[in-house]
Formats: structure tokens, C-alpha cells, sequence
């Protein structure tokens, strides 16, 4: 599958669930393809074609990304992608936004908004 459509997969999936998710206009050298922002965290994600890896400095940008704990990742598949979300993120960001939700609506109730 074309990098295009591997990336729209995943910005639109990751939109679903919640993120932020901008696409990198960046003249850094390196830098991973996606941005996307949750409650409190934030992931950057390389996209590349089935079957083609990443050049040697963007291994490395992903490498100090991950060093700083901030989630970074490279993928040539959407469903490899999607493993990789729910294997470390998905419990956490979803408990996220139920407590900022919470914390909404208590706001909302304590201010008699609905």
C-alpha cells in the first residue's frame, strides 16, 4: 500500500479516537511524518510504503523521540499500526479523556451548565 493512503488511515483512526493529528511540515531532516496530540501526550509516527523501511536518520529521530518518553514509531502497514495503538496506548489515552470528561462535567455541574 502507497504511504498516502497508510497515513490517511491512520491520522483518520487516530482522529476517531480522540488525537490531535497534524502532518509534519518540517525542514528538520528526520523527522517522523505525524504529529498527534491527547490528552496530556503526545506520539509522532513515520509512515512509509509496504515493504520499505526507513532511511538510517529517521531510525535515529525515532530513537531519541522514544529516549525523551515520548511514544515514536515507524510503520509500513496500517493494521501493524493499529497492534502497536492498542498494545501501548489505547487504555491509557481512553482513560484520559473519560477523566477529563469527568472533570467537565463536574465543572458543569458545579456552575449549573449542562
Amino acid at each position: 500500500m502507497k504511504e498516502a493512503k497508510i497515513q490517511s488511515k491512520i491520522r483518520n483512526y487516530l482522529a476517531q479516537e480522540g488525537w490531535m493529528v497534524q502532518k509534519q511540515e518540517t525542514s528538520k531532516n528526520g523527522f517522523p511524518d505525524l504529529m498527534a496530540i491527547g490528552i496530556g501526550e503526545v506520539i509522532f509516527i513515520e509512515v512509509k510504503t509496504t515493504g520499505k523501511k526507513p532511511r538510517p536518520l529517521q531510525v535515529e529521530v525515532i530513537k531519541q523521540i522514544n529516549d525523551r518518553e515520548i511514544h515514536a514509531n515507524w510503520f509500513d502497514d496500517f493494521d501493524k499500526f493499529r497492534s502497536w495503538y492498542h498494545d501501548n496506548l489505547e487504555l491509557n489515552h481512553n482513560l484520559k479523556m473519560l477523566a477529563a470528561l469527568s472533570s467537565r462535567q463536574a465543572k458543569a455541574d458545579k456552575y449549573g451548565r449542562n
